[in-house]
């Protein structure tokens, strides 16, 4: 779709626990430089970049190839966004697909600005530091600030926004993924306070619904003229859709699982629980922000041109049946 390098996901189900990143992570020190968290993007950016320097792509990883679990529909979408992928060393590989979507993050914003506000932006690098086991001080993390979308850069830095927010939102689903079966795992062990991971999959629920709209950052004539024809035959199949990657389904399955179990929690959390729910709606709202943003509030998507419905009305389905899966 652009000029990118290749994106190196594990796959949903080969996600390490985040015990297994923070013990990987110490067997480590030092290897993410304190600088990761500075107020300063461009000092950010660096640090970034040397940690992956010093997390490379582990030796022994190989390319994962066709598996009974992947679908068509995946595959659609791995391949319009230049996902590969890899297995391996999964706490090293999961560490330094984050740092690249940390990378692409602040590489991007340092280039074309955003139009994010100062909480959404917070929110998007707060969501990263915990995936690295790197929870930012609140003090911190109130001093970043991103800076001003430019106007003046060419249409290509549109399409380049787009993969590179696609990307990060899957980096940030992946982390969804992780954060959902350890809060199933904690629940089915008869925790009824787990109130660290539920505060983790509401920072990244939110993280993820900030990152659609970080893919959208741009305007609706860059849309058509450069975004758009990529999201077409020949160069997309049609009835492409995001809702059908497989890490999004696996957080589904994750969710359903967790529905019982969520409904069980102490009393007193009862109003984390409907943190998260608003939250995930969140997610779907974004969605449809973006799809009204560049095609209506009437039209069918591109990516849902089977669909009878408009593309806005598919997501507010999609959005209901799914808040089935966390309760009030």
């Amino acid at each position: 779709m652009t000029g990118e390098p290749l994106f190196h996901l594990l796959r949903p189900e080969h996600l390490p626990s985040p015990a297994d990143v923070a013990g990987y992570l110490r067997t480590r020190g030092g290897v993410l430089p304190a600088a990761i968290g500075h107020r300063d993007d461009a000092r950010a950016l660096d640090a970034v970049r040397a940690a992956v320097a010093a997390v490379p792509m582990a030796a022994g990883t190989v390319v994962d190839g066709p598996d009974g679990a992947e679908s068509a529909g995946n595959r659609d979408n791995d391949q319009a966004f230049g996902i590969v992928r890899v297995d391996g060393d999964r706490p090293a590989l999961f560490v330094h697909t984050v740092l690249k979507g940390y990378e692409a993050l602040l590489a991007d914003t340092s280039a074309g600005g955003t139009d994010l506000t100062g909480e959404q932006w917070r929110t998007l690098r707060q969501a990263l530091g915990v995936m690295l086991e790197q929870p930012p001080q609140d003090r911190l993390a109130r001093q970043w600030r991103p800076l001003p979308r430019r106007t003046d850069q060419p249409p290509a830095a549109a399409l380049r926004r787009w993969v590179r927010g696609h990307r990060l939102f899957m980096v940030l689903i992946q982390g969804l993924v992780q954060a959902s079966g350890d809060l199933a795992g904690r629940l089915r062990a008869g925790d009824r306070e787990p109130v660290a991971a539920l505060d983790r999959a509401i920072l990244l629920m939110r993280a993820s619904e900030v990152a659609l709209r970080f893919a959208g950052d741009f305007s609706i004539a860059d849309y058509d003229a450069v975004v758009r024809p990529t999201l077409m035959p020949p160069h997309s199949p049609p009835g492409m859709s995001g809702l059908h990657w497989r890490d999004h389904e696996h957080l589904i399955k994750n969710l359903a699982a967790t529905r019982d179990l969520l409904t069980g929690v102490d009393p007193a959390l009862a109003g984390m629980r409907a943190a998260f729910r608003r939250a995930y709606a969140e997610v779907y709202d974004a969605h449809r922000f973006v799809c009204a943003r560049f095609v209506g509030e009437e039209s069918a998507s591109l990516l849902m041109a089977k669909s009878k419905q408009s593309a806005v009305a598919v997501l507010d389905r999609y959005k209901q049946a799914r808040l089935h899966n966390v309760p009030e």
